[in-house]
């Protein structure tokens, strides 16, 4: 059940979206499991940092990022970054206490829409193992597992998972 949302979604460039990425990221994925706590949390994030700094160097043609915002501030996010013919999603997080309104939803299918209007013939993301949610939302939006395979990640070695929705044109 979806509840009645108080959030609504808005698209911003990344340079004044970043902060919020930022701590939507420490702030979602905070204790987690054993990959999201102390030191590993704080590589986590600068590793985010590291690629919201390269998203803000293509310049906004090439980078959105969507934000759900509510009284309290950004609750989610999601960002559009094009790739030649292709898109790629990233930064998707959800605050625990603002799921159930459907707000990952809305923030992953706003960057499929943006996707599908700038011409990609594709959008495809990276992600890790052990993150259910996520995985649920990807495959019941059409997302489809290309790849799987161990590599170095913030933590050390880790599962890393490619999926891919193909796009109308």
């Amino acid at each position: 059940m979806v509840l009645e949302t108080p959030y609504r979604i808005e698209a911003f460039p990344v340079s004044e979206a970043r902060e919020a990425v930022l701590d939507l990221h420490r702030r979602t994925y905070f204790n987690f499991d054993e990959r999201f706590t102390g030191p590993l949390l704080d590589r986590m994030t600068d590793g985010v940092a590291g690629m919201l700094d390269e998203a803000e160097a293509l310049g906004p043609e090439a980078c959105r990022v969507w934000l759900a915002l509510g009284r309290q501030g950004p609750a989610g996010s999601a960002a559009w970054l094009k790739r030649d013919e292709r898109a790629q999603l990233r930064w998707v997080a959800v605050l625990p206490e603002a799921r159930g309104y459907g707000l990952g939803r809305q923030l992953v299918e706003a960057v499929v829409e943006h996707a599908r209007k700038s011409g990609s013939q594709d959008i495809y993301l990276k992600t890790v193992d052990r993150l259910e949610m996520s995985m649920a939302l990807y495959h019941s939006i059409g997302f489809v597992t290309v790849r799987e395979e161990t590599a170095p990640l913030w933590y050390g070695a880790g599962h890393e998972i490619e999926m891919v929705l193909p796009l109308d044109p």
